[in-house]
C-alpha cells in the first residue's frame, strides 16, 4: 500500500470496503459496513459525536446501546491504530 503521504501519489478513496483500498470513507450505519470487513483490519475510526443531545434528526438511545456498539466496533480496530474517535 505504501506511504499515503508520498509526494505525487494518487490516493483513491473508496466508499466501500476492499482489502486493497488505501482509504475507505464510509458514510452510513456502521452495521452495514462491519459485516464486510475482517477483525483487526481498521486503522482509524472517526464518528460524529455528540450523541443524545436532542438534535431534530436523532432518536434517543440508552447508554448501553453505545457501549455495545463501541465494543463491537473496537474488535475491528488494529492494536496499533493511532486513533479511535467516537
Amino acid at each position: 500500500m505504501g506511504n499515503l503521504l508520498e509526494p505525487h501519489r494518487k490516493v483513491v478513496v473508496q466508499d466501500h470496503y476492499s482489502p486493497d483500498a488505501a482509504v475507505v470513507l464510509f458514510h452510513g450505519e456502521c452495521q452495514s459496513l462491519l459485516g464486510c470487513i475482517p477483525s483487526g483490519s481498521v486503522g482509524l475510526v472517526i464518528t460524529s459525536p455528540p450523541y443524545n443531545i436532542g438534535k431534530e434528526y436523532e432518536r434517543e438511545k440508552p447508554l448501553a446501546h453505545y457501549l455495545v456498539e463501541d465494543a463491537l466496533a473496537s474488535r475491528y480496530v488494529t492494536p496499533t491504530a493511532p486513533l479511535h474517535i467516537r
